[in-house]
């Protein structure tokens, strides 16, 4: 026989005429080859001379009579031909992920050491454990991983060639089509545009230029239009969600002068409301409470049952919003519910806002998704308390820290403090000041024009 080092083969006995009882097994060199006691052998290094597997049996013939002394040999070669392969002799890879290459050691034992090294590791990454070689994309390019096995001065290798490209999550360059050909859009913050390899992996609509089919609100040439279900821009004066609008003839929302209010909170102090009714003031929005910004706790404003009371009785229309810090959903849910309790005994005619802005707290750091998340959870459990829902945010956190083209189905309060708005999406009110002056409010407060019609 010719074994390979970590090779077996069972060796059996037999003897014409007799029935083998006992048996016993020897090699004339164990260090090189094994065998146990029921015949089975091991090659366990290289030899240069065969080894000799003898073994010496007792049996009985057919006429009973015992037959001692029975002895046959055979002779074993352990062979050192090796060779060394990998499963793939190309392969893929996207930079900053991974794949895995599988070595196999020909004629090897299990303890043998392989290692593994890349030709350029500014492309492609290698490390080795066992027979597996982990492959990590770095740089986009091409580079050869080789893995060796060394023995004896001597050294065999296996090569695969290694293909890195551009990871496609990650690709804002090249621009994503159809099979086709034809180039796609997506729709983001109310605006469409060309779509780009990364864009497959985050949006869950395409559309075709030329073949997309406007509903709802949408923002197109800077200009805010609505489109009804077939399409078409509407014009006139038009009742959505049941908010009063203005659109000029070619669809665009006129925006108007806008109904003058106030929104206030503790900072504000005491307030004599009646004089706040008397000097023009239409409506106001009082906060409710607000989450703390490090340690997350709920805590109700302290003056809102005095403003929202003052407020109601001077005959102002009232509406609330809540300061959130918000980092999940079910945050978002605690904090519209403490909003639902505060104002379940008053009459609430304005929208309960969510303010969402920078404040150097917990928040901050969250994601676009899960903040949008945040927004969408709580507008929806406000409207499912029967009141109507909004967000309020400035125009950078409209624009890059919120995804606005999901909350359609709520109301936008912009804060942008200039003479006109900049900021192209929709929005329902602008708080368009910070040091406005009202008479019975002692210092600044924020003014705001609302464009909902009511």
């Amino acid at each position: 026989m010719t074994l390979s080092v970590g090779e077996q083969f069972a060796a059996t006995v037999s003897c014409d005429g007799v029935t083998i009882q006992s048996i016993s097994w020897t090699s004339s060199n164990s260090a090189a080859v094994l065998v146990d006691g029921n015949g089975t052998v091991t090659a366990v290094a290289v030899t240069q001379q065969p080894v000799l597997i003898a073994y010496t049996a007792t049996g009985v013939d057919s006429m009973g009579n015992i037959v001692s002394g029975l002895t046959a040999s055979c002779s074993v070669t352990v062979s050192d031909v090796r060779s060394l392969r990998l499963d793939k002799a190309t392969e893929l890879v996207y930079t900053g992920e991974t794949v895995n290459l599988t070595a196999t050691l020909e004629n090897g034992a299990d303890t043998d050491v392989l290692t593994v090294e890349s030709s350029d590791i500014n492309i492609a990454g290698a490390e080795i454990s066992g027979r597996t070689i982990t492959v990590t994309g770095l740089g986009t390019g091409t580079a050869n991983i080789t893995v060796k096995y060394t023995e004896n001065n001597n050294t065999i290798s296996a090569v695969c060639t290694v293909t890195v490209k551009q990871n496609p999550r990650e690709n804002r360059t090249s621009l994503l089509k159809d099979k086709d050909g034809n180039e796609l859009y997506v729709q983001e913050n109310n605006n469409y545009r060309q779509a780009y390899y990364a864009d497959y992996y985050t949006f869950d609509k395409f559309f075709k230029k030329g073949e997309a089919k406007y509903t709802g609100w949408q923002t197109i040439g800077g200009a805010v239009k609505y489109f009804d279900l077939n399409g078409n821009a509407v014009t006139g004066e038009q009742v959505i969600q049941g908010v009063k609008y203005n659109f000029a003839s070619d669809g665009a929302l006129t925006v108007g002068s806008g109904t003058m209010g106030i929104d206030v909170s503790r900072w504000n102090g005491s307030i004599d409301w009646n004089a706040v009714k008397n000097s023009g003031v239409s409506y106001v929005i009082i906060r409710c409470g607000y989450r703390g910004s490090s340690q997350g706790t709920l805590i109700v404003d302290p003056m809102f049952q005095n403003n929202i009371k003052g407020a109601t009785n001077a005959g102002l229309k009232v509406g609330v919003y809540f300061f959130t810090q918000a980092i999940d959903k079910v945050e978002a849910v605690e904090e519209a519910s403490m909003v639902l309790e505060l104002i379940k005994n008053y009459r609430i005619s304005y929208p309960v806002f969510l303010d969402v802005e920078p404040s150097g707290g917990r928040a901050d750091g969250i994601d676009i998704e899960t903040r949008t998340e945040v927004c969408k959870t709580f507008c929806q459990t406000i409207q499912n308390g029967g009141y109507t829902a909004g967000i309020y945010a400035n125009k950078t956190w409209l624009t890059e820290k919120i995804n606005t083209s999901q909350l359609g189905a709520y109301k936008i309060w912009l804060a942008q403090y200039a003479s006109v708005p900049t900021y192209t999406g929709r929005y329902d009110l602008w708080q368009y000041k910070s040091t406005g002056k009202v008479s019975g409010i002692t210092g600044d407060v924020d003014l705001n024009l609302s464009y909902l019609g009511y």
